[in-house]
């Protein structure tokens, strides 16, 4: 019993002094990082994506644009606007953005993406 009373006395220090960090501290987890980066510039590529769903490619490329400003090393982006291109029919820009993709995939050792990226490449 007084092995559980000392456990529990040690966690409730612990949550305790967890409860008061120092407020330097806490700025630093509040700082953007990669992370929050990486959310917005993917929802530029769910809306891209949602917008070649909807057939419409020219606000697909916007919203892929938008992607890349954020992230220039986005595979995702590079192969949304390069589908939408197809769409478009701009070949020569199309095929520079699904080799960008594939490239970048492959880079990532993401090999579906990659495979993806190569299968819409062929059917340019």
């Amino acid at each position: 019993m007084k092995l559980l009373h000392t456990t529990l006395g040690t966690l409730a220090l612990v949550a305790l002094s967890n409860a008061i960090a120092p407020m330097n501290a806490i700025a630093q987890q509040a700082t953007p990082s990669d992370t929050v980066t990486r959310v917005v510039s993917d929802d530029f590529v769910a809306l891209a994506s949602e917008a070649i769903a909807d057939g419409d490619y020219h606000n697909a490329v916007y919203h892929a644009n938008k992607a890349l400003d954020i992230d220039t090393e986005l595979a995702a982006a590079y192969l949304v606007r390069g589908q939408a291109l197809i769409h478009l029919e701009e070949r020569d820009a199309a095929i520079a953005d699904l080799e960008k993709a594939a490239n970048l995939y492959l880079s990532q050792n993401n090999l579906v993406g990659h495979q993806i990226a190569l299968e819409s490449l062929s059917g340019v």
